[in-house]
Order: structure tokens, then C-alpha cells, then sequence
């Protein structure tokens, strides 16, 4: 589909939108919609180290919501921005339990709550990713 825009006073520009497969040269493929080349909207993208994200991209990057999976084992799933986890999330650890919060620049930042089949076992507060303590409820 081509979107036609008038971003500039007697300038139009053809923006191309699209959904398909790209296998870029550091060896990750991305499933999704396009926008002028770059990732746009909903996608999947698996990495060379077979990490995978699926959710959505703006120009790009990671902005919105989505969720990692990470290499060992861990599955974030919240707010993105630029990136980076940003925002209210679930980081689920394998065999520990699922610590729920919120996250600023890629780091735990607040009072975070760690759960295990459904029963709380902590509430710890932390600032800019470091562990500062738990709350005593």
C-alpha cells in the first residue's frame, strides 16, 4: 500500500507500508509491517542468538509494548521505549517467580513485587536497577 503525504509546502512523498520477512546481515529475521524500510507497527523478530521479541516498532526500535524472550529461560513482557524496557512490566524468572513493576531506561526502578505460582513471596523497593531493599509489610 502507498500512502501519498504532504510533509512539506509543495512536496509529496510516498510512503510505502507492508508486511513481510527480512533476513538482515547480522543473521536476525523480522516478521511484521514495514514503513519505508523499517519496522513499523506489529512484528516478531528472531536474533542470532534466537532471543525474540514480539510487539511493536516505530521507525525501528522497540517502542510500545512487547515481550523478550530471553536465552536463559527469562520472558519480559511490559513497556518499550527506545529499546529498552520502559514502563509498567513482568520479568518472569524461570524456577524463581515472576517480579512485576516498573521499569525506567532498561532498569527496575520502584517497588517491585516478586510472585511464584500465585502467592507474593517479596515487595522490594529499587532504584535506577539496584536492589535497595525489601518492605516489611
Amino acid at each position: 500500500m502507498y500512502i501519498f503525504s504532504n510533509h512539506h509546502r509543495n512536496t509529496i512523498r510516498i510512503e510505502r507500508e507492508y508486511k513481510g520477512v527480512i533476513v538482515y546481515e547480522d543473521g536476525s529475521v523480522f516478521e511484521g509491517h514495514f514503513s519505508n524500510g523499517l519496522e513499523n507497527g506489529t512484528g516478531r523478530r528472531v536474533f542470532r542468538n534466537l532471543e525474540v521479541f514480539e510487539g511493536e516498532y516505530d521507525d525501528g526500535v522497540r517502542n510500545g509494548e512487547g515481550k523478550y524472550y530471553y536465552s536463559n529461560g527469562n520472558i519480559y513482557q511490559g513497556g518499550w521505549k527506545e529499546n529498552k524496557k520502559d514502563g509498567d512490566g513482568k520479568l518472569e524468572v524461570p524456577g524463581k517467580g515472576v517480579w512485576e513493576g516498573t521499569w525506567v531506561n532498561d532498569k527496575q526502578d520502584g517497588v517491585f513485587t516478586l510472585t511464584k505460582d500465585g502467592v507474593v513471596i517479596t515487595k522490594a523497593q529499587w532504584n535506577d536497577g539496584v536492589l535497595i531493599g525489601t518492605l516489611d509489610e
